[in-house]
C-alpha cells in the first residue's frame, strides 16, 4: 500500500504551523488506515507539537488497533474525534462488508471501551454505511447497531442514497452545491492536492501540487474557486465526477 512520504508530511505540517490563524481540523488519512503507515505515531506527535490548536479527526475501521496502538493513540493530545467504521451488527454482514473475520467485532468493542475511559475528552463515533441492497443490512440490524454502540458515543447511519460514477444517470440528479468543494483539501501521496471530495481517490479534481505550491495559495487559488462557482451556479453536472453524485 502506498503511503505519503514522511518528509512531505512534515513539510506540510510545518507550513501549516506558519499560518496566521490555526487550522481547525486535520484528518491524517483520507483513504486507507493511518496505522498502516510505519510512522503514523510520529506524524501524530508532530501535529501535537506544531499544531496544538488543531483538532485531529481520525477515521478507522479499528481492525489494526492492538494494545500498543491503543496506548500510542491515547497519547495524542490533539486527537479529539475518532470515527470507527463498523458498518454491521451481525457477524455475517460484517464479513461481507469488510472481508475480514467477525472476530474483530468484540475486539473493537473492548478497545473502544478502554479508549473511552482513557480519553473522555475525545469524541467517539461509530458509523454504518447502510446499504440493504449491496450488503444485506436490515432495519433490525441497523437498530441493533445503534443500540449496541450508543453507550460508548454517537452513532451515525449513512444511507447510500448517493454514489459517484462519472456518466451515471441518477434517478434524482441534484443541482445543489456539494459541501466537499468548500470544506477542505486532500493531499495525495504524490503531492497532488484535490478538493475534499470523498469519492475522488483518483484526484480528478486536482487544484494544485505541493511542495511546488503552498497549501494556502492553493486554497485561495483560481482552480478551487472555479469549482465552487460551477457548483454555486447549479452547474455541478458539467463536472464528470460530480454528474453521477447527489451528495451535497
Amino acid at each position: 500500500m502506498a503511503r505519503i512520504d514522511h518528509d512531505l508530511f512534515e513539510h506540510l505540517i510545518r507550513e501549516i504551523a506558519t499560518w496566521p490563524a490555526p487550522l481547525a481540523e486535520i484528518v491524517p488519512t483520507s483513504w486507507g488506515e493511518w496505522f498502516m503507515h510505519p510512522r503514523w505515531h510520529d506524524q501524530g506527535l508532530l501535529i501535537d507539537e506544531l499544531l496544538p490548536k488543531t483538532k485531529i479527526a481520525l477515521p478507522t475501521t479499528g481492525t489494526l488497533v492492538n494494545d500498543e496502538v491503543l496506548m500510542k493513540l491515547a497519547s495524542l493530545k490533539t486527537l479529539k474525534h475518532l470515527n470507527i467504521s463498523v458498518n454491521a451488527f451481525f457477524a455475517e454482514t460484517y464479513e461481507l462488508f469488510h472481508g475480514v473475520p467477525a472476530t474483530h467485532l468484540p475486539r473493537i468493542r473492548k478497545w473502544a471501551e478502554r479508549f473511552k475511559d482513557m480519553r473522555p475528552d475525545c469524541h467517539l463515533q461509530f458509523s454504518m454505511v447502510y446499504d440493504p441492497v449491496t450488503h444485506g443490512q436490515t432495519e433490525i440490524e441497523r437498530d441493533l447497531f445503534r443500540a449496541y454502540w450508543q453507550p460508548l458515543g454517537t452513532v451515525e447511519i449513512n444511507t447510500t442514497s448517493y454514489a459517484s460514477h462519472p456518466g451515471k444517470k441518477l434517478e434524482h440528479p441534484t443541482t445543489l452545491p456539494c459541501r466537499s468543494v468548500f470544506d477542505g483539501l486532500v493531499v495525495a501521496i504524490d503531492g497532488r492536492v484535490g478538493t475534499g471530495c470523498c469519492f475522488d481517490a483518483d484526484m480528478e479534481l486536482t487544484v494544485g501540487k505541493v511542495p511546488e505550491e503552498k497549501l494556502l495559495d492553493i486554497w485561495n487559488g483560481e482552480k478551487l474557486r472555479e469549482y465552487g462557482r460551477v457548483h454555486n451556479e447549479g452547474r455541478r453536472n458539467s463536472i464528470p465526477i460530480c454528474s453521477g453524485c447527489s451528495f451535497a
